[in-house]
């Protein structure tokens, strides 16, 4: 997935059930955006993970899903030279 905009983007647009822990490789150009691996609370808030924040890029990021919970990239801050690349795979 390329991201160019301020958002919240799906790390996984699926969540396969027998996937448990996943990496997640980002890499490009923040330009002034800042990045941070987020979940939604059940008031619908975007929660940082605990170290979640990508402050530089290339970088990899591994996380353990929980059912039925999403993770989520929170870019806000994107300007024209912000230009995101993200992948993510299964660590079973």
């Amino acid at each position: 997935m390329i991201i160019t905009t301020n958002g919240n983007y799906q790390v996984l647009q699926t969540s396969p059930r027998n996937w448990s822990r996943v990496a997640i490789f980002i890499s490009g150009a923040l330009g002034a955006a800042t990045v941070t691996l987020t979940y939604i609370d059940d008031f619908g808030s975007y929660i940082a993970l605990t170290d979640g924040d990508v402050t530089d890029l290339p970088t990899q990021l591994a996380a353990s899903l929980g059912d039925n919970m999403p993770l989520y990239l929170t870019v806000t801050g994107a300007d024209g030279s912000t230009n995101i690349s993200m992948l993510a795979r299964d660590l079973n």
